[in-house]
């Protein structure tokens, strides 16, 4: 059985605390805009919250829709992203689950609306004003027609978040400047994933990724990636074997680009798995001068070879090694 995640950035998280905060008393939401992965699971880039012109009440929360389409067109234009979700708050009444009315409402959309599937996260308020979150996967593969999902939770800010915020006027932000929040991991042990499902891939404590200067650099790996309009379904993987890797879909091959144990910066050669349509693998071995890792990128590195990737027509060779200097 396949394992249900949801994922996103700490501070999309506290954007939707945030929010919810404003409403003690009343319900609140926004909603929720990036890719599914390749497995239809949700990757949350941007979230918002309630428009100016929402309506609400104790137990009800309706979106300003002109609002929510103008962030939708901004968000698709701009940035290729979708709208695959919403949120909204149960505030103090302790339901932390979809109501009888948000699942009548998603059985309406996925039966008459030709939707696919989609995403909800609900939030409540505890008496200490922590918000819990959680995530709720709606199919009509299911036969209750909804699942909890597991959090996967990367560190800081979306790369989407300033970019967005610092070139609009029309997104409204949270009045709450502080927040905590706790998201609720729904526990299977009979779901196998690629993924880590905890709330963070774990980064082996004598890896070159449990600094502060490999977790910089893995952040900024795995940030521009994702702001590129040709990679979709990026992810942060862990492997069997405990290797990090970042993998994702560009011209309709997989690929990942994964860091040996012993990667650093004075041993900074990546691998770069390539898999075609046909499931054929190709690893290419990337050797790179050591360096400071802060001042170069495998993105940069594999932008660099894109043309061996693809173009070598040496395919009777599965392996390949690439020697790049860098001054």
């Amino acid at each position: 059985m396949e394992k249900l995640v949801s994922i996103t950035y700490e501070g999309e998280l506290e954007v939707i605390a945030r929010h919810t905060l404003d409403f003690e008393n009343t319900e609140t939401g926004g909603d929720l805009f990036g890719f599914w992965t390749k497995d239809s699971m949700p990757i949350i880039k941007y979230v918002t919250g309630p428009g100016k012109n929402t309506s609400r009440s104790a137990t009800s929360f309706f979106q300003d829709i002109p609002y929510l389409h103008q962030c939708g067109h901004y968000f698709h234009d701009n940035f290729a992203l979708e709208h695959i979700g919403s949120w909204h708050s149960h505030h103090k009444l302790g339901i932390e689950k979809p109501s009888e009315g948000d699942i009548n409402t998603m059985r309406n959309c996925l039966l008459n609306k030709g939707i696919e599937r989609f995403f909800i996260a609900i939030c409540v308020i505890n008496n200490r004003k922590e918000v819990t979150i959680n995530g709720f996967l709606f199919s009509n593969e299911f036969v209750n027609i909804h699942k909890q999902t597991n959090w996967i939770i990367l560190p800081n800010e979306s790369p989407f978040r300033k970019q967005i915020d610092n070139n609009t006027r029309f997104i409204v932000h949270p009045n709450t400047k502080k927040s905590i929040y706790k998201v609720v991991m729904e526990n299977n042990s009979n779901c196998d994933n690629k993924i880590n499902t905890s709330e963070k891939v774990e980064l082996p404590n004598d890896s070159f990724f449990s600094t502060e200067a490999g977790r910089k650099f893995l952040k900024q790996e795995y940030e521009k990636i994702s702001s590129r309009i040709d990679c979709t379904d990026v992810e942060l993987i862990q492997n069997d074997d405990q290797t990090i890797g970042i993998s994702f879909k560009l011209d309709g091959k997989e690929i990942e680009i994964r860091y040996p144990v012993d990667f650093s910066e004075k041993n900074p050669n990546p691998v770069i798995i390539e898999k075609n349509d046909k499931n054929e693998t190709k690893r290419h071995l990337i050797a790179v001068e050591p360096v400071k890792m802060y001042f170069i990128s495998t993105f940069d590195i594999f932008s660099d070879i894109f043309r061996l990737i693809f173009i070598s027509k040496n395919d009777d060779k599965n392996d390949s090694i690439t020697n790049i200097n860098i001054d």
